[in-house]
C-alpha cells in the first residue's frame, strides 16, 4: 500500500500510518537487526530476573540454614556449659583425656602383645618351605614305592575305606555290649 508520488518517485506511506508520528518526524521501519536486538536484550533482562529470582531463593535458604546452626550450637554450648568455674572444668577435661589415654595406650598394648603372640607360634618362613617340600617329598617316594609295587593309590584307598567301615562296625558292636 506504498504510493509513489510522480515528482520524485519516493514510496510513501498512506496517512493512517502515521497518525502516531509528530510532523517533524520521519517513519521509522523495524528492520531485522533491531528485532534481534530487541529480542536479546528481552532474554537478557529475562534471564536476570531469574537468576535474581533464584540468588534470593538461595540467600533465603542460607539464612535459614544459618539460623538453625547458631541454634543448634547455642543449644550443645548451654549443654556442654554447666556453669561451673572455667578452671573446674578445664582440669576436669584434662582428667577425662588423660584417662582416654591410658585406655588407647593399654589397648594398644594388648594389640601389640596379641601380634607378637601371633608371630610366635606361626613357623619361621623357612621352616614352613621345608615342611612343604619334605610332605611332597615323602608323597613322590609314597607313589614311587607304590609304582614298584604293583599299586595303585586308588586300590590303597579302596582298602583303607573298607578297613575303617570294618573298624566302625566292631566300635559300634563295643558299644552296645554294656
Amino acid at each position: 500500500s506504498l504510493y509513489l508520488q510522480d515528482e520524485d518517485r519516493h514510496p510513501v506511506t498512506p496517512y493512517r500510518h502515521l497518525s502516531s508520528l509528530s510532523p517533524n518526524t520521519l517513519p521509522v521501519y523495524i528492520t531485522d537487526s533491531t528485532k534481534r536486538r530487541e529480542a536479546s536484550i528481552r532474554s537478557s533482562l529475562q534471564d536476570r530476573e531469574h537468576k535474581g529470582a533464584e540468588q534470593e531463593k538461595w540467600l533465603q535458604k542460607h539464612r535459614q540454614r544459618s539460623l538453625g546452626m547458631q541454634r543448634s550450637i547455642s543449644h550443645r554450648a548451654k549443654a556442654m556449659d554447666p556453669h561451673k568455674p572455667l578452671a573446674d572444668t578445664n582440669i576436669q577435661k584434662l582428667r577425662e583425656n588423660q584417662a582416654s589415654d591410658r585406655k588407647r595406650s593399654q589397648e594398644y598394648e594388648k594389640e601389640l602383645e596379641e601380634m607378637k603372640s601371633r608371630v610366635r607360634r606361626r613357623a619361621f618362613l623357612f621352616e614352613q618351605v621345608s615342611k612343604g617340600s619334605a610332605v611332597k617329598e615323602a608323597e613322590r617316594k609314597f607313589t614311587h614305592t607304590l609304582r614298584q609295587a604293583g599299586l595303585t593309590e586308588e586300590f590303597v584307598q579302596q582298602k583303607g575305606i573298607k578297613n575303617e567301615e570294618m573298624t566302625d562296625e566292631s566300635d559300634d558292636l563295643d558299644d552296645e555290649d554294656p
